[in-house]
């Protein structure tokens, strides 16, 4: 199932106020490697080094992790949407909304938008 599809089945869950959110942190080198370092410590083991979704442990999860890389599916997402899935997790992700601050969730953000050559947006295909 693509992510928009998951998400567009969740948006009764997600307010609009999250899903027009701009990320209120701006993108720099310094958010960009915190990011990786977060990303690297808590994203590779499933999306794999570059976001692929390959990573160690894909093949052992009942569904495959979002290939992070993807623009088509990355590029009809808003940044709250991104914020949200991060922060609220979606199965089998776990939620990071309290092990990462939100300040680290929005540098994630960053991060997916770079790794997807996606623009930050607060236009969203589910509003």
């Amino acid at each position: 199932m693509a992510m928009s599809t998951v998400l567009f089945a969740l948006a009764d869950e997600i307010s609009h106020e999250i899903l027009v959110k701009k990320n209120p942190i701006p993108v720099s080198s310094d958010v960009l490697g915190k990011a990786k370092v977060n990303f690297e410590d808590n994203c590779t083991p499933c999306h794999g080094t570059e976001g692929k979704g390959d990573g160690p442990l894909a093949e052992s999860l009942k569904k495959r992790p979002k290939d992070l890389t993807n623009t088509k599916e990355l590029g009809g997402l808003a940044d709250g949407e991104i914020f949200w899935l991060l922060s609220r997790g979606r199965d089998p992700m776990p939620a990071f909304d309290q092990k990462l601050t939100d300040n680290e969730r929005w540098g994630l953000v960053h991060l997916v938008r770079s790794m997807s050559n996606t623009k930050s947006t607060t236009t969203s295909h589910h509003q």
